[in-house]
């Protein structure tokens, strides 16, 4: 059986629930509507990083535009939109871009970078060189990428051709170096995690004073479950770049899985200081918020909205609820979208007895016409602590009239039946599960165990067989059920061999 036994422990809250519709249906369904999993109102300049970073390079330049339009001393969407400038070739353009941009912010070294790559590319050598050489002289990681390799490989290129050649072997070496940490990232994203190791290894010997490399290496050991190597390697790279905010974030992370939340609340604290526009872009994959929704993807944004919700839930944790619901309703100011906030807001409302605070926080974010899983699913577990039967399966009926074709959306409303002795009703449910998803273990398990309170003892019998026969070595518990079934049919001798099975399996699970 699955290690998620939510058949076995009963589910008892809205974030259990969610995680238990992905692990059903996600992988058979890659198409799969689930509630958000972070701070969906994007802003133009985010939807341009998104798309630039899907090769969608004219609609990028169009997102870039609107940012511009709405602040015309938006820095960032200046090179931004320069960057994909570049990739459609139209460089004068890129040197417009540029200029503007460092009008505004002088020490820009993106901007630098591409209108030095223009210039080269239009043959403009000289202007081309100096803008390299001030881009190399000040750039650094940030939230977008680690250092940028080409800009060392084109100064070096550039200066062979003005018969620099002593200088330009320097940057070659760094270009090269940094290169190595690139194809560290491509091969992460491959899942070659023991070649990144190694690749980024070089980089690390080739420059002990690498920042980018133990960044990436710290994500490496973040992905391994390695959370001790991981928090030295982001350490590393915060003294030699104590503003770097993503490896505060990731250090954060690693901390939190690590049960270390007062340091982790420390760096959330630190990035929330810095107050970045965003704190980190793509290399996300299995951190955050996307840990718990059994989602991963390089190409998200965390920006501060996700942060105030990562501390509010490592304030939960640690056990200060005020400082929870502080958090949260700020990540929920700043992203009135943001539905798993909400129903982070009525969890706490509700487990301090103010559910008709929780009732009214999440009806709000219901909107007409969409059904919300995960806010549906709030409510009606608050509906169930008041004793309103009736008003939670509602919900939870809501959940199912919209995604009748998924297992996951029957299985509250089942235990709910159950709980409230409508027994046909809660066997019919998970009956309709192991119709839509045949090997759902837990599934049979609760059917089963309806069953047997049920009376019916042949049909409970014949699910606890299902499930001895489907993992044999994991047994022990349903060998004593469907002894219980045999000994309630009159089938006694049965019964006295699960039971003596039943304890067979027990002793060898514990090692005796």
């Amino acid at each position: 059986m699955r290690e998620a036994k939510y058949g076995g422990m009963r589910l008892q809250n809205s974030a259990v629930f969610f995680a238990f519709v992905l692990a059903s249906n996600l992988a058979s369904n890659p198409h799969f509507c689930a509630p958000v999993l972070a701070s969906v109102t994007r802003t133009a300049y985010e939807s341009g990083l998104v798309l630039a970073e899907e090769d969608h390079w004219q609609a990028a330049v169009n997102e870039f535009t609107k940012a511009i339009k709405a602040n015309p001393n938006d820095t960032d969407a200046y090179v931004q939109r320069a960057r994909c400038y570049s990739r459609l070739k139209n460089y004068s353009a890129v040197i417009d871009d540029c200029t503007a941009a460092l009008k505004l912010s002088p020490r820009k070294a993106r901007a630098f970078g591409y209108r030095g790559l223009a210039y080269l590319c239009l043959g403009r050598i000289q202007p081309g060189i100096a803008d390299t050489e001030q881009a190399v002289a000040l750039d650094r990681p940030d939230e977008l990428d680690v250092l940028v390799p080409t800009n060392y490989l084109n100064l070096a290129k550039a200066l062979n051709m003005t018969r620099h050649g002593d200088i330009a072997a320097e940057y070659a070496a760094r270009g090269h170096n940094l290169d190595f940490i690139k194809k560290a990232k491509e091969a992460r994203e491959m899942r070659q995690l023991d070649l990144a190791f190694n690749m980024v290894g070089q980089a690390i010997k080739a420059n002990p004073a690498e920042t980018s490399a133990f960044y990436v290496r710290g994500i490496l050991h973040n992905n391994k479950g390695e959370y001790d190597k991981a928090i030295a390697d982001f350490t590393t790279a915060i003294k030699q770049q104590p503003d770097l905010v993503p490896a505060y974030y990731f250090r954060a992370d690693a901390y939190t899985q690590s049960g270390q939340y007062k340091l982790a609340l420390h760096d959330y604290d630190r990035i929330i200081a810095l107050n970045p526009r965003l704190v980190v872009f793509r290399l996300v994959t299995e951190s955050g918020r996307l840990r718990d929704h059994f989602f991963g993807k390089d190409d998200e944004i965390v920006n501060l909205e996700d942060i105030h919700y990562l501390r509010g839930k490592v304030r939960a944790e640690a056990g200060d609820k005020l400082g929870a619901l502080q958090d949260y309703e700020t990540a929920l100011k700043l992203d009135s979208a943001d539905r798993e906030a909400a129903a982070r807001i009525a969890e706490i409302q509700s487990t301090t007895g103010h559910n008709k605070a929780a009732i009214k926080s999440l009806s709000s974010s219901v909107k007409a016409g969409a059904v919300d899983w995960q806010t549906l699913a709030s409510r009606a577990h608050v509906y169930e602590m008041q004793g309103d039967n009736k008003k939670a399966l509602a919900d939870y009926s809501s959940i199912i009239s919209a995604n009748a074709k998924e297992p996951g959306a029957y299985f509250l409303r089942a235990q709910l039946l159950e709980k409230t002795g409508d027994l046909p009703g809660a066997i019919k449910d998970y009956s309709q599960m192991i119709a839509l998803k045949p090997d759902d273990d837990d599934a049979y398990k609760c059917r089963a165990d309806c069953l047997l309170r049920k009376g019916d003892y042949q049909k409970a019998v014949e699910d606890f067989s299902y499930l001895i026969k489907h993992d044999p070595q994991n047994s022990a518990s349903i060998y004593a059920s469907r002894a219980i079934a045999y000994e309630k049919s009159g089938q006694k001798d049965l019964a006295a061999k699960d039971r003596i099975l039943a304890r067979e399996k027990a002793l060898r699970a514990s090692g005796h």
